[in-house]
């Protein structure tokens, strides 16, 4: 699926419904794609909480991943509304998501 917004696109690279806990994505904006993913809070918890019984990062000690944004809830909407904020508060998106070369 792809959101065309204002200055923008958003590819979502799989399908996000109400029991969705993240959203993979690509972000296409001024001739750059970046990869970026979405979670809430709540959603890293429970990767944290995992994490403690298979041991990756420290037995949960820790969470984090390049081009990860929180947000408040998993909706395409709030994901497109926060993109669009992003790209307005930071004018280098290399600092938020990471930039990918696709063939």
């Amino acid at each position: 699926m792809i959101v065309y917004s204002i200055g923008f696109e958003i590819e979502i690279l799989h399908e996000v419904n109400t029991q969705s806990e993240d959203i993979k994505f690509h972000l296409l904006h001024n001739g750059k794609t970046y990869y970026g993913f979405a979670l809430t809070l709540e959603g890293i918890k429970k990767n944290m909480k995992q994490n403690e019984s298979t041991g990756k990062c420290i037995n949960g000690a820790y969470f984090g991943g390049l081009g990860l944004i929180i947000l408040k809830e998993i909706s395409i909407e709030m994901l497109e509304r926060s993109v669009a904020d992003l790209i307005q508060d930071y004018k280098n998106l290399n600092e938020i998501f990471l930039p990918i070369a696709l063939p």
